[in-house]
């Protein structure tokens, strides 16, 4: 099944990935209180490339971005939250 999905997935990711109203606000008053920006994603590597660029064209790019496949296992594991921790080197 996911042989079939993924690259379906992969060509409507674009048509899917406006930001979510308000949230360049919120950014930029968590940026100006000293906030880094942290993500995780159930999404794979490549599917996120695709996200963090269009993103990027939108004004939002997050300080750290870990996916599943990065860390040795996803959700509900804290694997990726810590991980962005340790590449934002906050505590």
């Amino acid at each position: 099944m996911f042989a079939d999905f993924v690259p379906l997935q992969l060509q409507c990711l674009s048509d899917y990935s406006a930001l979510i109203p308000g949230t360049l606000d919120v950014i930029e008053a968590l940026r100006k209180r000293g906030c880094k920006i942290g993500s995780t994603t159930g999404y794979t590597t490549e599917m996120m490339k695709i996200n963090l660029a269009d993103a990027a064209r939108q004004g939002y790019v997050p300080d750290s971005t870990v996916c599943a496949s990065d860390v040795p296992a996803g959700r509900p594991y804290p694997y990726m939250c810590l991980q962005n921790v340790i590449n934002l080197q906050v505590s």
